[in-house]
């Protein structure tokens, strides 16, 4: 097999998760569905949607998992790591957006203008993506819960990626 570099990789692994934020987010936007679907009755079809939007989590945790195993045992570890960036850079953008509120503190305003300005649109993606899982669960969680509950299960990932033998070493 040939050997693929770094950067394909990284590609191949971080894409599926940031599609699967991206459609969790737009479809709980109703201003978006709104627009772009005319013909579609959002109001009648509130729960398809937020179904729809909470199978995306499952889904990227599925993707995580299935490179954490395929990637070190067939040699593709950037691909693990890429779809651990995937899954854990909108979660813990919205932990950390958190910390950092506009209280006034020289802390909040070096974040703001540095890692803040990169980090809060994908912060807010996790927050549009969070609306579907408090919709349709009835049980009010709140976005630090949700972000500390997805980077928990993603960081359980890599014990069974430093524990997979590689496929060369046999």
């Amino acid at each position: 097999m040939k050997r693929m570099g770094k950067i394909p990789q990284i590609l191949i692994g971080i894409t599926p998760p940031i599609i699967f934020w991206i459609v969790a987010g737009i479809l709980q936007d109703d201003l978006f569905i709104m627009e772009y679907f005319e013909d579609f009755d959002i109001y009648s079809n509130f729960y398809l949607l937020d179904t729809i939007s909470i199978i995306m989590f499952p889904c990227m945790f599925l993707w995580l998992y299935l490179w954490s195993f395929i990637g070190k045992r067939f040699n593709l570890d950037y691909i693990y790591y890429g779809s651990l960036i995937g899954v854990l850079l909108p979660a813990v953008s919205a932990f950390v957006s958190t910390f950092f509120l506009d209280d006034g503190n020289i802390l909040s305003w070096i974040y703001m203008f540095t890692i803040g300005l990169i980090l809060y649109p994908i912060g807010r993606l996790a927050y549009f993506s969070f609306d579907a899982i408090s919709f349709v669960t009835d049980i009010w969680l709140e976005s630090n819960t949700l972000s500390i509950i997805i980077i928990v299960i993603a960081l359980l990932s890599l014990p069974i990626f430093k524990h997979i033998k590689n496929k060369e070493k046999h």
